[in-house]
C-alpha cells in the first residue's frame, strides 16, 4: 500500500514545556513519519487533570520516613526556586517553541479527556500516533484517555515507542490502563518494563522498539544543531541533569574533568543564565562537540550514542527513578557496555558493536511503524 496516499496522521506527544529530550522525540516522530511519506500534524492535548481519582494518600508512617520528608523539602526548595527564576523560564520555553516551529505542524484540533472534538474534525486523519516518551505515565498530571488515543477509531490507534516511565502501575489505575491498551491494535512500546506491564495488564506481547530519535541519522541531527553565540573555546565535559546534582555526582564530575583537562559546562542550572536558555538545536551542538557527557536523561544517553561520544550515565537522584531500567534498555538493545560512574570508577562506552546493531534495530522500528500505518490505513472509514 502506498502510504503517501494516505491523508494526514496525527500525532499526540508531550508537547509542552521545555524538555531537550521532549522536544527532539518530537521532531524526531515528525522525520520518521515524513520519512514514511506521510503529513504529519501534533494533535493539542489541553487536559489539566488526567485522572479523576487521586492516588492514595501514603501512610503517616512513610511520611514520616527520613527520606520522604527530604523529598517534600527538596521539591518545595525547587518550586520556590523555580518561582523566583519565572522569567528566565519563560525565556526558555519561547526559544523551545520557535525551534519547534521550523519542524513541527500543530493540529486546529485540540483534545482533553473532559471534551473529545468532533467526530467530523477527526476524518481528515488516516491513522493516529501516540507515543514516544512517557505519554503513559501514570504520575503525571496531565496523562489520561487522550494519550492512550480513546478518542480516534479503534482500527486506526497506533502506539509508537511509549514509556510509562515506572517500574509498576499504581493498583487504583491498572483496570483503567488495561483497557486502554487492550484498545489499540498496533502496539509497541519502548522499554523492556513497559513490555512486562503491558503483558502482566493485557496478556500482550508489545515489542521493544526504538526511540524515534535513534532512528534518524547522526547527520541529520548534527544539520540540525547550532553553535551557541558564547561558543564554548576549550574542551569541555557537558552536563544535563534532569533530577539533583548530588554532592557525590559532582565530586565525580570535577574529578573526571580534572583527569581530563576539561572545563564543565552545565545546562539545566537556572543560576546560569545564559547556559539555562540554550534551545535544542544548540544542545544538539554541544552534545556532538563535547569530549565528555555527563548526564541522568535517557535523550541525553541516546544523542551521545548517536554522536558516537563518550558519556558517563548516572542514576537519577529523584523518588522513583532508582529501578529505572530505560537507559538500561537503550544499552542492552544496542550492546554496548560501559558508560557508567559505579563507586567513583569510570568505565567509557565500548562502540565495537554498535553499528550492526543500531542498523538491525532501527530497520525493525521502522518495519513496525509501516505495517502499522498499512494497517490502520486499510481499516480507515471510508
Amino acid at each position: 500500500m502506498d502510504l503517501a496516499a494516505m491523508k494526514k496522521v496525527a500525532l499526540m506527544t508531550l508537547r509542552e514545556g521545555s524538555n531537550y529530550g521532549n522536544a527532539l522525540q518530537h521532531v524526531a516522530m515528525v522525520l520518521l513519519l515524513r520519512d514514511l511519506g506521510v503529513e504529519v500534524e501534533t494533535l493539542r492535548d489541553s487536559t489539566v487533570c488526567g485522572f479523576a481519582d487521586p492516588l492514595p494518600k501514603e501512610s503517616l508512617r512513610r511520611r514520616l520516613r527520613p527520606g520522604h520528608i527530604w523529598e517534600v523539602l527538596r521539591y518545595r526548595l525547587l518550586a520556590a526556586r523555580r518561582r523566583k527564576c519565572k522569567a528566565l523560564q519563560t525565556a526558555r520555553k519561547q526559544r523551545f517553541d520557535a525551534f519547534l516551529q521550523d519542524y513541527v505542524v500543530d493540529s486546529e484540533v485540540s483534545l482533553s479527556n473532559a471534551s473529545f472534538s468532533d467526530s467530523d474534525m477527526l476524518r481528515v486523519y488516516a491513522a493516529f500516533v501516540t507515543g514516544s516518551d512517557q505519554v503513559w505515565n501514570p504520575l503525571y498530571t496531565h496523562t489520561s484517555s487522550v494519550r492512550f488515543l480513546q478518542f480516534a477509531p479503534q482500527e486506526q490507534r497506533i502506539a509508537y515507542a511509549p514509556s510509562f516511565g515506572v517500574q509498576e502501575i499504581p493498583e487504583i489505575r491498572k483496570e483503567l490502563y488495561a483497557k486502554w491498551i487492550a484498545d489499540i491494535p498496533h502496539l509497541s512500546v519502548r522499554e523492556e518494563s513497559g513490555a512486562r506491564i503491558i503483558a502482566e495488564l493485557t496478556g500482550r506481547q508489545a515489542p521493544v522498539v526504538l526511540d524515534p530519535t535513534l532512528c534518524i541519522d547522526a547527520a541529520v541531527w548534527e544539520h540540525m544543531g547550532r553553535a551557541p553565540a558564547d561558543v564554548p573555546q576549550n574542551p569541555y565535559v557537558l552536563c544535563y541533569f534532569l533530577g539533583e546534582m548530588t554532592r557525590q555526582y559532582r565530586r565525580d564530575i570535577h574529578r573526571l574533568a580534572a583527569q581530563r583537562g576539561l572545563e564543565i559546562i552545565e545546562l539545566q542550572n537556572p543560576k546560569k543564565s545564559i547556559e539555562y536558555q540554550y534551545d535544542p538545536a544548540e544542545f544538539l551542538w554541544l552534545i556532538a562537540h563535547a569530549n565528555l557527557f555527563c548526564t541522568d536523561s535517557f535523550h541525553g544517553v541516546a544523542f551521545s550514542v548517536l554522536f558516537r561520544k563518550p558519556f558517563a550515565a548516572f542514576v537519577r537522584a529523584e523518588s522513583g527513578y532508582k529501578s529505572d531500567d530505560r537507559i538500561g534498555t537503550l544499552l542492552g538493545k544496542l550492546s554496548i557496555t560501559g558508560g557508567y560512574v559505579d563507586r567513583g570508577k569510570y568505565v567509557p562506552p565500548d562502540y565495537s558493536a554498535l553499528d550492526g546493531k543500531l542498523l538491525t534495530e532501527r530497520e525493525t522500528s521502522i518495519a513496525f511503524l509501516r505495517e502499522a500505518m498499512e494497517k490502520a490505513q486499510g481499516g480507515r472509514p471510508k
